[in-house]
């Protein structure tokens, strides 16, 4: 056999191939340690796959808010920086034994449950959020904890594609509103507010969803996240950037939207109220992230040494006699079995929905209330309910509107709760002055409900609302869709009813409050029995 020689050709140079370049010769190709990993590998990635083709409708739905939503647009490089997180640490993964986890298995069937529940309840979000804890936890149950812990971190990054915030509108206008209003006064500038509209003498603002600064939140949360991680090793470190990542944003929204009142206020109303006003958002935002990535390099940690080396090549000499734990075709086998379960078994729940139509018979009027032919001048910003019932009933100069809407057969986007059902949108006339809890009675029974003070001009409406779940009636949406998805399981219904009752407030001495106290202590037992006239 040929010796083999250094570039010198000195016979006592001669170098014998070590064992670890051998094993890492033939047992590594395009950076991955063969032996038994590539058939593992292959087998879990064959588990993610399958996974996605059963929840096809999730994954449809999450990739078509990316697509129409610029809020949720990251959630398409989400996906391949998640990938690339994993692909990182390929040689830590490739030096440990995978060891199938019955524990992970469970955690597998606990995501699956509650996937089915945010599917019985209309929620996208709660389906979006299961999905990536099912991905989490089949790489577990396929895997073991020792390879998942080294994944963690990537395969929970894939939170931040779930395209969630929407809740948060509310809050942050309130927020970018009452921070704007504050600075104004602060600089001399004298401001007239109704709820999220407000007034200086140069000209009328109104925050609106745009303005909430939800976008730049959830941006910086991702980033941060994403450099928190990469940055720091230190656990400490990484929540106090991430917390940083979450201040900063509302904070600079409130100095942006500031900043863009005075632009205009100072232009005579010709500067920052058209497309520039995004612009300079867009500006400012960007401004604010280089800043807060700044502040971070300051204490950012030295990386860890690589392991692309010396490391990769014990990986390939610990794995050449890896062997394929037997469990782990019956693990993929059982994640396969749970991951076709769980669409099956809503989809049997949803054949045994009514999908008649329902009617709504106009409530009979009772003791000194009359219906009365004249229109009320609010209603709600409710869509897609199949039947409506919309009357106005008067007492002397009382008046008072009822309006129920009436759904069922409920599919996605076309549901009772959703955020595009409101009771005064952002595009109407009528701006929320106030919202609180109250409780009320219903016949014999108290129900929570909501309490809403709308004004538009000079006109101002007083209602109440709530939702009507089986025999439950609750003002809180989060009840609501828990007690949807009950009646599912438990009557193979979605019938559900969303009820406003309103009287404008026109005479101080009879609040409006005291007119709907009366008008339900009278009417309710006439409105109850039109409820359940409609159910089947």
């Amino acid at each position: 056999m040929p010796a083999h020689y250094s570039e010198s050709n000195s016979p006592q140079q001669e170098i014998a191939p070590s064992r670890g370049v051998l094993n890492r010769s033939k047992y590594t190709f395009l950076g991955f340690a063969l032996g038994g990993w590539p058939l593992v590998a292959a087998l879990a990635l064959v588990s993610v796959a399958w996974i996605l083709v059963c929840f096809a409708d999730t994954v449809r739905s999450t990739v078509a808010i990316w697509l129409r939503s610029d809020t949720y647009a990251h959630g398409l490089l989400v996906v391949p920086i998640a990938g690339y997180l994993v692909w990182r640490q390929r040689h830590a993964v490739a030096r440990l034994q995978a060891v199938p986890s019955y524990l992970g298995l469970v955690a597998f069937a606990l995501g699956g449950a509650l996937w089915l529940l945010g599917r019985l309840a209309d929620v996208d979000a709660a389906q979006q959020f299961s999905l990536v804890v099912m991905l989490i936890a089949g790489t577990w149950a396929l895997l073991g904890a020792r390879v998942v812990k080294h994944l963690l971190f990537p395969l929970a990054f894939l939170v931040f594609a779930v395209p969630v915030g929407d809740f948060l509108l509310p809050p942050l206008m309130n927020f970018t509103a009452d921070f704007t209003v504050a600075t104004l006064r602060l600089t001399g500038i004298p401001v007239y507010r109704e709820g999220n509209t407000f007034q200086i003498p140069s000209g009328s603002w109104s925050v609106i969803e745009a303005c909430s600064g939800l976008r730049y939140l959830i941006a910086s949360l991702t980033l941060g996240a994403l450099y928190a991680y990469l940055s720091y090793r230190s656990l400490y470190k990484r929540v106090l950037f991430v917390a940083f990542s979450v201040l900063a944003p509302i904070l600079a929204n409130g100095v942006r939207a500031y900043f863009i009142v005075m632009l205009g206020h100072i232009s005579n109303m010709k500067l920052a109220v058209g497309v520039d006003h995004l612009i300079y958002g867009w500006i400012f935002f960007g401004i604010v992230m280089m800043l807060m990535f700044w502040v971070g390099s300051l204490w950012r940690d030295s990386p860890p040494h690589s392991i692309e080396g010396t490391s990769a090549v014990a990986a390939a000499d610990t794995l050449a006699s890896f062997k394929i734990p037997a469990a782990i075709p019956l693990m993929a086998f059982l994640v396969a079995a749970a991951s076709a379960f769980w669409p099956a078994y809503a989809q049997h729940l949803a054949s045994r929905y009514v999908k008649t139509q329902p009617h709504l018979s106009t409530p009979s009027p009772v003791g000194d209330w009359r219906l009365s032919d004249k229109n009320f001048s609010w209603s709600p910003q409710f869509h897609y309910q199949r039947a409506e019932l919309r009357k106005l009933y008067t007492k002397g100069e009382r008046e008072v509107a009822v309006d129920i809407k009436y759904y069922r057969h409920q599919i996605q986007d076309f549901e009772m709760i959703n955020s595009g059902n409101t009771i005064a949108s952002t595009h109407s006339r009528w701006n929320v002055i106030g919202t609180r809890p109250i409780r009320i009675k219903l016949g014999a029974r108290e129900a929570s409900v909501k309490e809403t003070r709308l004004r538009a001009g000079d006109a101002e409406v007083l209602v109440w609302h709530w939702y009507n779940v089986t025999s439950a009636h609750t003002g809180s949406e989060v009840l609501a869709k828990l007690l949807q998805a009950t009646q599912k399981i438990t009557h193979g219904s979605d019938d559900s009813a969303a009820i406003f009752i309103a009287a404008p407030v026109v005479d101080r001495a009879v609040a409006a409050h005291e007119v709907l106290k009366d008008f339900m202590t009278q009417m309710w037992p006439s409105i109850d029995e039109t409820l359940h006239r409609a159910k089947p």
